[in-house]
């Protein structure tokens, strides 16, 4: 069973996530699976790395 408020207890604001920002990871996302399909590469895990050390 749930607890009474009390005065003491204030509610947390909830947290906001941008559209924007979101879209945009949502993107990315996307693009790199398809290039993981595509060429059978991550670039988010090969992103700067030195890849021919195979």
């Amino acid at each position: 069973m749930r607890r009474k408020a009390t005065e003491g207890d204030e509610q947390q604001p909830l947290a906001t996530v941008d559209p924007e920002l979101e879209a945009l990871r949502e993107a990315q996302r996307r693009w790199a699976e398809s290039l993981r399909r595509i060429f059978e590469v991550d670039p988010l895990n090969e992103w700067g790395a030195n890849c021919s050390q195979e």
